[in-house]
C-alpha cells in the first residue's frame, strides 16, 4: 500500500461507498464494472466452505476459507482517496483461481498494512452489504418495485 498523491477525489452517485470501522475508520469502495462484479459475485459464493458431513470448522479454518473471497472483494472494490493497493488489478476472465491468488495477495498487503485478521474479516463483512446492493439484480428489482408516487387522491372516492 502505498500513499496516493494528490489524493483522488471522491464522487457522489451510486457507484460509490463508505464503511465505518470501529477501529480501522472510514473505508471508500467503489463498485466494479457490473461484468466484473458477477464473476466476483459467483466466486464469493462458489465452494465456500467444504467440510465431512457433520465436520464442524474451527473459526480459525473458517476464516482460513474466507481470507481469499475479502481480499478479492476488498481489492476489486478498493477506493482509498488517500492509499492505493499495490497488488495489480488481475485482467481479463477472473476464475475462481485467479481471484483467489488475488485476493490472497490483497489479504498479505492488507496485513503488512497492519489489518488484523479481525480487521479484515470485519472490513469484509462491512463492504459486502454495499457490494451486494450494488451487484444484485434482485435488490435492484425490489427496490425499484418498492418506490411508487403517493395516490393524488383517495382511491376509495368516486
Amino acid at each position: 500500500m502505498k500513499a496516493r498523491t494528490p489524493p483522488l477525489p471522491i464522487p457522489e452517485g451510486h457507484r460509490y461507498w463508505t464503511v465505518e470501522h470501529e477501529q480501522r475508520g472510514l473505508h471508500y469502495f467503489r463498485h466494479p464494472y457490473y461484468g466484473v462484479g458477477a464473476q466476483l459475485s459467483v466466486y464469493l459464493t462458489s465452494g465456500y466452505i467444504s467440510a465431512e458431513e457433520g465436520e464442524v470448522l474451527s473459526l480459525q479454518e473458517q476464516f482460513a476459507a474466507v481470507l481469499p473471497r475479502a481480499g478479492a472483494l476488498l481489492g476489486l472494490c478498493w477506493y482509498d482517496p488517500n492509499q492505493v493497493l499495490t497488488t495489480p488489478t488481475p485482467t481479463g476472465t477472473l476464475t475462481p483461481v485467479l481471484l483467489a491468488e488475488y485476493g490472497n495477495a490483497v489479504a498479505e498487503e492488507l496485513q503488512d498494512a497492519g489489518y488484523t485478521m479481525l480487521d479484515l474479516s470485519e472490513l469484509f463483512s462491512l463492504a459486502s452489504d454495499g457490494f451486494q446492493q450494488r451487484q444484485s439484480l434482485i435488490s435492484q428489482a425490489s427496490a425499484r418495485a418498492d418506490f411508487s408516487a403517493a395516490p393524488k387522491e383517495s382511491s376509495t372516492s368516486s
